[in-house]
This record gives C-alpha cells, sequence and structure tokens, in this order.
C-alpha cells in the first residue's frame, strides 16, 4: 500500500514538472489569414502582410520579439497589434529598422491569459522589392507571466519566395510604340493647324493638311 502511494505521488509530481516545462510556441504566418502558412510567394512590386501567433500559453501577460528579413528583398511599411491583451493593452516597443521589426505588449491586467490555439499577436506589412527566398525568423523572443518570470517558448519560423514581376508581352510593347509614334503625330499636325489660324479653313485628312474651301484638295 505505501509503495503504492509513494508511486502515484511520485507520478503526480512528474506530471506538474513537465506541465511547469511545456514551452508556448510562436509562429510566424508567411501569408496573412486562414491557417499558419510555413512559406508563401508573392510578386515584386505588391504589399503583403505576414503575422505573429501564440499558442500553448499559460498566464501570459507581456511579449516581445525581433522578425528578421533581408532588406535587399524586403522592406516592412508597419506593424499592427493583434489586440491580444485588449482592453488593457500597453504598448511597449513598435519599431521598424532595415532588415528588423520589433514589437512588444505586455498587459495592465492583475493576471495573465491562458490560451491553446494560435491566437494573432502582431501583424506586419511588407513591400516585395526584388525576386529571391526570404527566410522570416524570430529573435529575441521573450514571453512573461503575471509575476514577472519567463515563460518557456518554441520558434516556428517561416519565409517568402518574391517572384519577378511580369514583363509586358512583346506583342504588347509593339502596340504601345505604335499607340506612342501615332499620339505623337497627332499632336504635331494639330499644333501646325493651330499655326495657320482658325481662319485659314485647313483641314487635316490623315495625311497632309488641305484647305477646306478648295473641293479638289489641292494644296495652296
Amino acid at each position: 500500500m505505501a509503495k503504492g502511494m509513494a508511486a502515484l505521488v511520485l507520478g503526480a509530481l512528474l506530471l506538474a514538472g513537465g506541465a511547469g516545462t511545456h514551452a508556448a510556441i510562436i509562429s510566424v504566418d508567411a501569408l496573412a489569414g486562414g491557417g499558419i502558412d510555413a512559406s508563401g510567394e508573392v510578386t515584386a512590386g505588391t504589399s503583403f502582410s505576414v503575422d505573429v501567433l501564440l499558442s500553448e500559453v499559460t498566464d501570459l501577460a507581456g511579449f516581445q520579439f525581433d522578425l528578421l528579413y533581408d532588406a535587399t528583398r524586403l522592406t516592412a511599411t508597419g506593424i499592427s497589434s493583434g489586440g491580444l491583451f485588449d482592453p488593457d493593452t500597453f504598448l511597449v516597443n513598435s519599431a521598424i529598422v532595415a532588415g528588423s521589426a520589433s514589437f512588444a505588449e505586455i498587459t495592465l491586467a492583475a493576471t495573465g491569459l491562458d490560451f491553446l490555439s494560435p491566437l494573432q499577436i502582431a501583424t506586419i506589412t511588407f513591400q516585395a522589392l526584388a525576386a529571391g527566398e526570404v527566410p522570416l525568423t524570430l529573435s529575441g523572443v521573450v514571453l512573461s507571466d503575471s509575476l514577472a518570470g519567463d515563460i518557456p517558448v518554441g520558434l516556428v519560423n517561416a519565409s517568402i519566395r518574391v517572384m519577378p514581376s511580369a514583363a509586358p508581352a512583346p506583342g504588347t510593347l509593339l502596340l504601345l510604340s505604335i499607340g506612342a509614334f501615332g499620339l505623337g503625330r497627332a499632336r504635331r499636325a494639330r499644333t501646325r493647324c493651330g499655326g495657320l489660324g482658325h481662319d485659314a479653313g485647313y483641314l487635316l485628312d490623315g495625311r497632309s493638311l488641305v484647305r477646306a474651301a478648295d473641293p479638289t484638295g489641292a494644296r495652296p
């Protein structure tokens, strides 16, 4: 009986220890909205958003993170809060420098949050600059509980593939060139007509200026 009781107590202690060391998860969603995407594809010259999410956390009272990226291929244009701690949110840091976006918030409430499913903590908006594969790497991540203690956390990074912007088809370029040439000729012709004066009675027949008063079309 004593051995059985000792085994039960030991098992309870092991379970409690395992719960205390369980790590939360912070993830990068390469394409904001829907499920968590480990990778995504965008076109150079376009804007897109990336979500940062937290899951499997107990007594969360604050967080901070940096998201690192290749500044030659992407530029971060904005960071917005996921509103996780609303209405008790206190913004600690929101900053963008070349190659890094940093964000931190705490709650002013007396207790932290418990949740298992992924919840959005921030959204970062980017402009795609140049083609190539771009890792989105979490760094400097800190989670804290309501007693200012650290919460263990695992990181899940992502990547974005920037595709070259589509070049106009050769036929399209030819049509644009012809149109520009024709527009230039028409403008020059209108200028010549204007130079003759309103009462001169000259009309444009597509090739030359013809005096409207002369039915034969003979040039003066």
